[in-house]
């Protein structure tokens, strides 16, 4: 049964859009201001039943450690390598890069901390042949074909991460795209 990661959750239209959907976690990018923060508060009162999660660079984990609270965000998405920083009741999903190593990342200090890698469909094949994957796994998914080759993949994959974008106009958006994407999922899930 796949789960829906929802990534760059920057207005209410797209939040409630994934929540309507069934999205397991949404989450907020980090743009360097505590308006981020409030954004996500104020989103927060119009969608329940979703987890929430900010997305930050592991540079400025330490900027927001001390506003992160595990009642308001439980996860955060860090791009690389997992941060020493944050609360230990933070989970820390990695975003992985295709120019870093599963080796590189097995050997940070702080990978007891991950509790899922975010990779491209560019992935998969290198990991099908890892045999040192222990941590659950999500896949980047921009196009509904991309979930056939889901259904070949031997490793086990834990989810599915899609992506917000800016409004058309205020309140409007067009979610063809998605709308197959998650059709497609939901017979998967």
């Amino acid at each position: 049964m796949l789960k829906v990661l929802a990534r760059n959750i920057v207005n209410l239209t797209d939040a409630r859009y994934f929540a309507a959907h069934f999205a397991d976690v949404l989450s907020v990018p980090w743009n360097g201001t505590l308006d981020d923060m409030a954004f996500m508060n104020g989103v927060k009162a119009w969608v329940e039943g979703v987890t929430w999660a900010l997305e930050l660079p592991r540079e400025h984990a330490a900027t927001v450690a001390h506003e992160i609270d595990s009642e308001m965000v439980s996860h955060c998405l860090l791009f690389d390598r997992p941060s020493s920083v944050l609360p230990s009741d933070i989970g820390q999903w990695i975003i992985l890069d295709d120019d870093i190593s599963l080796e590189d990342l097995y050997s940070d200090a702080h990978i007891e901390e991950v509790v899922a890698l975010i990779v491209s469909m560019s992935w998969l094949q290198s990991l099908a042949q890892s045999q040192d994957l222990t941590i659950p796994l999500w896949i980047t998914i921009d196009e509904p074909e991309q979930l056939h080759k889901l259904e070949k993949v031997t490793i086990p994959i834990e989810g599915i991460v899609l992506s917000g974008s800016p409004e058309e106009l205020v309140g409007l958006k067009t979610y063809e795209n998605l709308d197959a994407i998650l059709e497609m999922c939901s017979e998967l899930r």
